[in-house]
């Protein structure tokens, strides 16, 4: 497997080379005199450069995007664990609020039954001292008659 990639990069190398004579042969034909030719080449040169120049321009532009992208990639991620911690600590506090709140209704609860039981035996008492109360009357009345 490695003889076939060094041989298809030999090979492709040999196509370059052959490619580059053709137009080395070429540029022979298109031009009379060398001075022509190179007033050509500084002209594909410069060309070649102000190419270079541009994409060196947009590829730093990208760069400084792709860091400012980076910087605020990292203040959401320090956002979103501030948000999290916060909404942590807010559940814990509702569940507390929610165990409180759950206590409170049982004392209610338990006070009620508490108060109800109270007024029966209050009813139950004042029965009995009405009972109490018609008892006397009556063996006062008993008594008098006698």
């Amino acid at each position: 497997k490695g003889t076939m990639v060094r041989m298809a990069n030999e090979r492709d190398e040999a196509r370059k080379q052959m490619e580059g004579l053709y137009a080395k042969q070429g540029r022979g034909k298109q031009f009379r005199t060398k001075k022509d030719r190179d007033a050509h080449l500084q002209t594909q040169v410069k060309e070649l450069q102000a190419a270079k120049a541009e994409k060196e321009e947009l590829l730093n532009g990208q760069r400084d995007k792709l860091s400012g992208l980076r910087k605020s990639v990292a203040s959401e991620a320090k956002d979103v664990e501030k948000k999290r911690k916060d909404l942590q600590q807010k559940a814990k506090m509702l569940d507390e609020l929610k165990r409180s709140v759950d206590e409170k209704k049982r004392l209610r609860n338990e006070m009620a039954d508490s108060r109800k039981e109270q007024w029966r035996s209050i009813s139950e008492l004042s029965d009995k001292v009405t009972e109490a109360k018609e008892a006397s009357r009556r063996a006062l009345h008993d008594m008098k008659r006698s």
